[in-house]
């Protein structure tokens, strides 16, 4: 049975509550480290101009906001079921295209977008295989694919760095409550090798896989192989 934490609903509500000050927590949270991570994250892909990109789970459009600041002329698109967390990405991006919509249930064709992205998203999504089936429903042939996330397990940097987000947060968070279930949420998600298999069961070939922060973090870059 599905923890009520996992309801559409329930997730939509917390982040639209946190969207206003999410860009300078996560900030704070991180020790200022995430930016530096999604960022190598963007370098592993294979950009050149003129490339319509999907960033799923974009939130407030961290990641849309780098591949506009890449070397190449590129089209992303930010989808995210968050109106709160989209105003924040809008007022950030203005000229940008920013769609309010659950991941499960795209409003785009089949084969549409070149490159997804999906960053520290997944794990919070209620059906998250239907998400990875909609992924390889508008990914075009050949495309690829980006995942981004914690870890997950009970290693000991993966404790110790908890030790210290749960301690920022006590100190420096008003609203404590949703940090404390996203740090829950990415211990209680499945791990990255089970993950993988999860989008190679639905169609995706593993391209290649990186570990930051002595694996605290992982990233997967899958493709979307071309059929006879």
């Amino acid at each position: 049975m599905t923890s009520i934490e996992k309801v559409p609903e329930v997730i939509r509500k917390m982040f639209d509550n946190i969207a206003s000050k999410y860009d300078i927590n996560n900030e704070i949270i991180s020790l200022g480290m995430q930016k530096g991570i999604k960022e190598a994250a963007v370098r592993e892909l294979t950009l050149r101009d003129n490339l319509q990109i999907l960033d799923l789970f974009t939130g407030t459009g961290d990641i849309v906001q780098l591949l506009l600041n890449s070397n190449y002329t590129l089209r992303p698109v930010g989808v995210d079921f968050s109106p709160n967390m989209l105003e924040v990405a809008r007022k950030k991006m203005p000229n940008t295209t920013f769609i309010l919509s659950d991941a499960a249930e795209l409003p785009f064709s089949n084969n549409m977008f070149d490159i997804i992205t999906m960053s520290f998203g997944l794990r919070n999504a209620y059906d998250y295989k239907k998400i990875i089936s909609e992924a390889y429903r508008v990914l075009e042939y050949n495309g690829e694919l980006m995942h981004l996330d914690f870890s997950g397990g009970n290693s000991l940097m993966a404790e110790i760095f908890e030790t210290v987000e749960k301690f920022i947060i006590k100190k420096q968070i008003q609203n404590s409550s949703p940090y404390e279930y996203l740090l829950k949420s990415k211990k209680t998600f499945i791990p990255p090798q089970k993950l993988i298999k999860e989008f190679e069961a639905a169609g995706f070939k593993l391209k290649k896989q990186k570990k930051f922060l002595l694996g605290i973090i992982s990233l997967q870059i899958f493709e979307k192989p071309k059929t006879d």
